[in-house]
């Protein structure tokens, strides 16, 4: 952004406050303004009004653009609202929806997407309101505004098209099998084995390393080969994998994550902790240890590898409650 020359000249008579959300401070304003992924970018006029909020670096120009545009047509969030029920328009619309997305409100979102995508299909097109559609459906699970037959309804829609964007396939799949826990594996193996004619058809270099992973995926839920599954997610790590903390760890949390190759995944964790200098790293090697020996019964020593983690990372949230978690479970 530093760097950038024009994201520059965009941020002319623009504050651009930086806040660590991780952090005492920050989570709070983290809370108010509905930040649940990081980076989480969002446009305040000099009242603290919110005019809109997005998610992701994205391409540099589309950053910029979007950026223009709120300082074009700087309009709140509850001024569009008024605006786009008195007289409907793709902008509104579609805004309204990305902030429901964002703040958790998956039904609003949808209907928001809805509208923009009948008021102009070639913007709604160029936007992927189909895919934000998806997203709103299948997070509106989780949160129970949607039956998870009404969000696999529209995914076979999608799937069923001859003229699907094939990354959209990909899209579909990866968010699919990162809900995988709360939807179940039974659930998703369908659509995965939908989406392989449209992935096969990707053949852009950017994406063949996510081409890759879809087929881990599709051994592990369609195939149900598990020996297949863990050769094809080796095969997507870097040749000096068994010597990258980053990697192994990454390697031995997909193998927690699916319940395939623990015992190796154990051994590979327990060698990222020793690989990683201390710090967020070694910390987050410590919680997938942690994770593994609980899983085969050992409450006390996965309390301890978490404690050892908090003594790295001790701000960090998501690690005190998991000591929360395992003194629970030895207690209990």
């Amino acid at each position: 952004m530093e760097e950038d020359a024009e994201i520059q000249a965009a941020l002319q008579n623009t504050v651009l406050l930086k806040v660590n959300g991780g952090i005492e401070g920050g989570r709070d304003m983290a809370r108010a303004h509905h930040v649940r992924a990081f980076p989480t970018f969002v446009a305040l006029n000099a009242a603290g009004e919110e005019l809109s909020g997005w998610v992701g670096y994205g391409d540099a120009s589309a950053w910029r653009q979007r950026l223009e545009a709120i300082k074009a047509d700087p309009v709140t969030l509850a001024e569009r609202r008024v605006r786009c029920a008195a007289e409907p328009n793709f902008t509104d619309a579609f805004a309204l929806g990305e902030s429901a997305l964002r703040t958790g409100e998956c039904a609003a979102a949808d209907a928001y997407f809805e509208q923009a995508a009948g008021l102009d299909p070639a913007a709604a097109a160029a936007e992927e309101v189909e895919l934000k559609r998806f997203q709103a459906r299948i997070r509106g699970v989780a949160s129970g505004e949607y039956t998870m037959a009404k969000a696999t309804d529209y995914v076979r829609t999608l799937l069923e098209r001859q003229d699907l964007v094939p990354r959209y396939a990909l899209e579909i799949t990866e968010q699919l099998v990162r809900a995988g826990e709360r939807i179940g594996s039974e659930a998703i193996s369908p659509y995965i084995a939908m989406a392989r004619p449209h992935v096969e058809k990707i053949e852009a270099e950017a994406l063949q390393e996510r081409k890759q992973r879809f087929m881990v995926n599709h051994a592990l839920f369609v195939e149900q080969d598990e020996d297949r599954a863990v050769r094809l997610m080796k095969a997507t790590l870097s040749e000096d994998w068994h010597e990258d903390p980053a990697a192994l760890n990454r390697f031995a949390w997909w193998s927690f994550t699916h319940r395939v190759n623990l015992q190796e995944a154990e051994l590979l964790a327990r060698r990222a902790v020793e690989l990683s200098e201390p710090g967020a790293l070694q910390a987050n090697a410590l919680d997938t240890l942690a994770e593994l020996v609980n899983l085969r019964g050992n409450e006390a020593e996965a309390r301890q590898l978490i404690e050892r983690a908090l003594e790295l990372d001790p701000e960090n949230e998501y690690l005190q409650n998991q000591l929360t978690r395992f003194a629970g479970e030895q207690s209990s």
